[in-house]
């Protein structure tokens, strides 16, 4: 009761190991692309007035602040969720709550 010797696949210069292909493209393109990360904005005083005032209106519901004041396009939920975290633990450092 023998097994069948698989057959032994032969490397082509093109390929390595397991068959993959090697003359494809790197996956991460050079750097003369465009990068399809969003382009960094500081939040303006204005902006901050409206996290900290939409906080105590609507508590930690970031979308509902997102869309109840006029924030840059492009702000999401989680830009307004770190902000605030990063605020609170700066005013924390500073030793009091303004």
């Amino acid at each position: 009761n023998r097994r069948p010797v698989p057959e032994r696949r032969r490397q082509t210069p093109d390929s390595d190991r397991r068959g993959r292909s090697t003359t494809e493209e790197p996956s991460h393109p050079s750097s003369d692309h465009c990068s399809s990360r969003r382009k960094r904005q500081d939040f303006s005083r204005e902006e901050v007035h409206y996290l900290l005032t939409g906080v105590k209106k609507h508590g930690f519901s970031w979308n509902t602040i997102r869309w109840s004041y006029p924030f840059q396009p492009g702000r999401t939920n989680t830009d307004l969720a770190k902000k605030y975290r990063r605020l609170m633990k700066s005013n924390a450092e500073e030793g009091g709550v303004s």
